[in-house]
């Protein structure tokens, strides 16, 4: 927690979040079945607890969580495809949906999968209230509305809000003071540009996420925020909102340098990522990644307030030489 705080840690604070794909190989690597355990050989610093979600339902090539968000198997892996609620259109349609409930989620183990990593940072939440339901309605509709339609967005973004600050209520509830970090996420840009305005999301998203983090705060939380690609100009919004940890920092998008997020937001937040994975961790060699690591940790960890991480979910054409790499910094 010295790097949320913005003091000097006794090493470089690292997290790890990876595609099951790579966690297989990881396992096989270090000859385990215990992630936790390939989480203590690279000394990862924060671990992630989950509640037990209702299971994935399943029609034929495709499978939908409980919020209607659905994916379609591919070549590929599972993709995004239509959500149960694609094109609609009227608050009606909204109103009839069957919501999912938090009464359908089991809190029960939250202690004991923390108990498991004793003195680690504790991150719960990942937690959605604009990108997922963009999923279920359709990312197209979702824009659409968003400029037709006001009420139809504030409805669905409303439902999501409130069930999330449920979530968390219940959470922190269930494992006391034993969290450390709430995250939400919503990605905000594209790698060259944002998604919306940001008048689009002081009106619909900002908000909300303060709601959400509000939840946090009152319970002496750190609050940590993903959004993937160009999103430096939503930082000081992001800020008002009670962020402490921006996620992932991907460095290869426009506007997201290293030195210039240091030097404009480094004394309010943590950089939580910022090793890219689109060129660097996919095809240089292992000296090479050490050498943008310890350039990395450098810049945004200078007084604090950095956590190494790849810029996504470490994918799986990866090599494993160079996770080991990657992390093996953070020892040293």
């Amino acid at each position: 927690m010295d790097a949320i705080a913005h003091r000097e840690p006794d090493r470089l604070p690292a997290d790890l979040w990876a595609e099951p794909e790579v966690k297989e190989k990881l396992l096989k690597y270090y000859v385990t079945s215990d992630w936790n355990h390939v989480l203590d050989i690279l000394e990862i610093d924060v671990r992630l607890v989950e509640h037990v979600a209702p299971p994935l339902i399943y029609e034929g090539d495709v499978r939908c969580n409980q919020w209607g968000e659905c994916w379609r198997k591919t070549d590929g892996g599972w993709n995004h495809t239509k959500g149960k609620l694609f094109n609609a259109q009227t608050i009606e349609e909204l109103e009839n949906y069957n919501w999912p409930s938090c009464d359908d989620l089991d809190y029960s183990t939250l202690r004991e999968q923390i108990d498991r990593v004793p003195g680690r940072a504790i991150l719960y939440g990942f937690s959605d209230v604009w990108e997922r339901a963009a999923l279920v309605v359709g990312m197209e509709n979702m824009y659409v509305q968003m400029a037709e339609n006001p009420p139809f967005v504030h409805y669905i973004v409303r439902k999501f809000t409130d069930y999330y600050k449920e979530d968390w209520r219940r959470a922190l509830a269930a494992a006391g003071d034993k969290i450390d970090i709430m995250i939400q996420l919503s990605d905000l840009g594209t790698q060259i540009a944002p998604l919306i305005s940001p008048e689009m999301f002081r009106t619909y998203i900002k908000p909300c996420v303060k709601e959400l983090f509000d939840v946090a705060k009152a319970a002496g939380k750190a609050c940590m925020f993903h959004a993937c690609g160009c999103s430096a100009v939503f930082i000081p919004d992001l800020i008002e909102t009670g962020m402490d940890i921006l996620n992932p920092v991907q460095v290869s998008a426009a506007d997201m340098e290293p030195e210039i997020l240091k030097k404009r937001f480094g004394e309010k937040i943590t950089f939580h990522g910022g090793i890219d994975e689109q060129k660097l961790l996919c095809s240089a060699g292992p000296a090479e990644v050490q050498a943008k690591v310890r350039e990395t940790a450098q810049i945004l960890g200078k007084n604090g307030g950095y956590i190494l991480c790849s810029t996504h979910l470490l994918q799986d054409d990866i090599p494993i030489k160079n996770i080991v790499a990657m992390y093996d910094v953070s020892l040293r």
